[in-house]
């Protein structure tokens, strides 16, 4: 059994920061927010889903509210592309990446703080994940923790992007 101190439990995790942005998207109808909440919610969160590093297992509390609240970022991201029609642009990518170096050197400072590895900035996470083929040199691990999240933006914009071309839309927003 693991103990659960008050360092561990501040809400530094990406997913963290990305459930505030969706549930501010769903109740501002902001662009802004869905933007990141996309990208942050697919891109992150899903991530998180599909390799998840938890110490605990099926029936904790923790692994329970672990897959809730992920899953219901995922959800709230679905529903603002389906329901609200959201649709990013490719100003969208350099917002959030602004957005995500934000985050980056907060959650570092608080890292270095508490000695926790939130959004695994400090090492890469125990459980097996795309993070094991990135650098074991810190500074050379931030950087290309940048690239990927770069390179999923890109990716998850992709399917949009190709939309637009399609129907002739071409996006003001760069």
């Amino acid at each position: 059994r693991q103990e659960l101190v008050w360092q561990q439990a501040l809400p530094f995790q990406l997913c963290d920061w990305a459930m505030v942005t969706v549930i501010v998207a769903l109740l501002t109808r902001r662009e802004r927010w869905s933007e990141v909440s996309y990208f942050w919610g697919i891109g992150g969160t899903l991530h998180a889903i599909l390799t998840p590093n938890l110490p605990v297992g099926y029936p904790s509390v923790r692994f329970l509210s672990f897959f809730v609240g992920h899953c219901g970022i995922v959800v709230g991201v679905i529903y603002l592309l389906v329901a609200r029609h959201f649709r990013p642009s490719l100003g969208s990518i350099w917002r959030t990446l602004a957005w995500s170096e934000l985050y980056l050197v907060v959650t570092l400072a608080v890292d270095r703080l508490t000695n926790v590895n939130y959004g695994f900035l400090l090492h890469k996470p125990e459980a097996a994940s795309i993070l094991d083929y990135l650098s074991r040199t810190h500074w050379l691990y931030l950087v290309e923790l940048n690239a990927l999240a770069l390179v999923f933006f890109a990716f998850l914009y992709a399917p949009f992007a190709v939309a637009r071309l399609f129907s002739g839309q071409v996006s003001n927003d760069v």
